[in-house]
């Protein structure tokens, strides 16, 4: 998995600013501790980010929200989280996008016994196809899995 870490800075005056990066998950208490401002508060800002959905964050997301957000990208697929730079365009965020994998993968049988690649296949053709008709064969050779 991609690094997920973020560079979070305190917004007290200039002299008592603050900044530490955290690895997600961030832990509360350990927040409070390096920031001395809690994870609850607004009194910090998002400075820098290495996340492989950095496109649902803005300086002002909360720790809280941070958390939710990696545990939805965490619980995708590896096979999702391999395409995601691929399939985020077609969905609002990563938790969307958690949301529409799990109806890709429901049924599809992925154990040794009963794959089933052309049902999911069936699935994402028709999410793409319901996003946006016109690029279906162009997206198609990027998040297909081989039948």
């Amino acid at each position: 998995m991609e690094e997920c870490s973020v560079l979070i800075e305190t917004t007290k005056s200039a002299e008592d600013k603050t900044s530490r990066w955290f690895d997600l998950p961030i832990d509360y208490e350990l927040f409070r501790d390096l920031l001395g401002v809690e994870a609850d508060s607004k009194d910090y800002q998002i400075r820098d980010m290495k996340l492989p959905f950095a496109g649902d964050i803005v300086r002002t997301t909360s720790v809280r929200r941070l958390n939710k957000l990696y545990f939805a990208y965490t619980d995708l697929s590896p096979e999702v989280q391999q395409a995601y730079k691929e399939l985020i365009p077609y969905c609002g965020g990563v938790e969307d996008l958690l949301q529409k994998s799990e109806i890709w993968i429901k049924n599809s049988g992925h154990n040794s016994n009963t794959d089933q690649p052309n049902e999911v296949n069936r699935l994402i053709e028709k999410f793409i196809g319901e996003v946006d008709g016109k690029s279906l064969a162009k997206s198609k050779k990027t998040i297909l899995y081989e039948a």
